[in-house]
């Protein structure tokens, strides 16, 4: 019984350190969800400044993750300054979104697509998909 529980001790032991090594060094950006086209995305200043596109119509947003749900990782605040302004925007990953987040991605900058729903000042995006460079 001891030699059992040692065994699959050292196997966690080096499954965990495979993982480890494996995420190690990689380079290139984060991809969650369905594929976002980096490409077609607005800063989310002038998303949130210009005129909101129409409810059923996808975005993608840019900007720098600030915050992020602790917990189960559903949620996250997106955030831009733009001459000396701050903008903010809560992206919402349960209605829509197949992934969660870690705290990890704070401070790393983002583009996430979705759909915009809400109203000025309560806007929120329901993400699909999401790339964090």
């Amino acid at each position: 019984m001891v030699s059992a529980l040692r065994l699959l001790r050292h196997l966690a032991i080096v499954w965990l350190l495979g993982i480890l090594a494996g995420s190690c060094g990689r380079s290139g950006p984060l991809e969650f969800g369905k594929p976002v086209p980096v490409s077609s995305s607005i800063p989310l200043a002038q998303l949130l400044d210009g005129n909101m596109p129409g409810s059923s119509a996808p975005v993608v947003v840019s900007g720098r993750v600030k915050e992020v749900c602790r917990s189960s990782g559903c949620w996250l605040i997106l955030e831009q300054t733009r001459d000396g302004k701050v903008y903010e925007l809560y992206v919402d990953l349960k209605p829509r979104a197949d992934f969660t987040v870690t705290p990890a991605l704070i401070g790393r900058d983002a583009f996430v697509s979705g759909i915009v729903s809400g109203r000025k000042p309560d806007l929120q995006l329901e993400a699909v998909g999401l790339v964090v460079r």
